[in-house]
């Protein structure tokens, strides 16, 4: 716990603590409080943005690297609310700088450049990143991760920009 929270974060609690004692709240409401909100946070954290995305797909055997991972299809809305955009995987994993509120331009920018792709005929538009690693694999266009990791060149720039 030292490294995990400092000495003044634990003065902190504790002094607020005291005043919700004084103000009437009950010692027990507050550790029920105390203790619930970390674990379901930890919970939910671990779920939908460790489990769900790095789950192998059926059948797959071996390593499991990063350009395996799925996001989920979810809305911006709800993917906020699930994890802070953590199950937007694929691109936290592709932009690691770019910080939780940017995944969703990420992501947009990705989609954009993958359409942009399939318009200009370099296949159907895929329904995920690893969709378009894996088709241009089948197509002989190397590991893929290299050229569908850098088609969004422009999202690079726009992701830094848009710090």
């Amino acid at each position: 716990m030292m490294s995990y929270m400092t000495v003044f974060q634990f003065i902190k609690i504790a002094a607020w603590s005291n005043v919700l004692l004084l103000l009437g709240a009950p010692i027990a409401n507050q550790m029920v409080f105390m203790t619930a909100a970390p674990l379901l946070s930890a919970f939910r954290l671990f779920y939908y943005g460790t489990y769900v995305p790095h789950h192998p797909p059926k059948g797959h055997v071996g390593p499991m690297p990063w350009q395996v991972s799925r996001s989920s299809n979810a809305p911006t809305l709800l993917s906020f609310l699930t994890c802070y955009h953590f199950d937007m995987h694929w691109e936290h994993h592709r932009w690691p700088y770019a910080p939780w509120w940017q995944l969703p331009i990420c992501r947009q920018r990705l989609r954009q450049a993958l359409a942009a792709e399939a318009a200009a005929g370099g296949g159907a538009v895929a329904s995920s990143p690893c969709v378009a690693v894996d088709n241009r694999r089948q197509q002989g266009l190397g590991a893929g991760l290299e050229q569908v990791g850098s088609l969004p060149a422009a999202t690079t720039a726009a992701v830094v920009a848009a710090r």
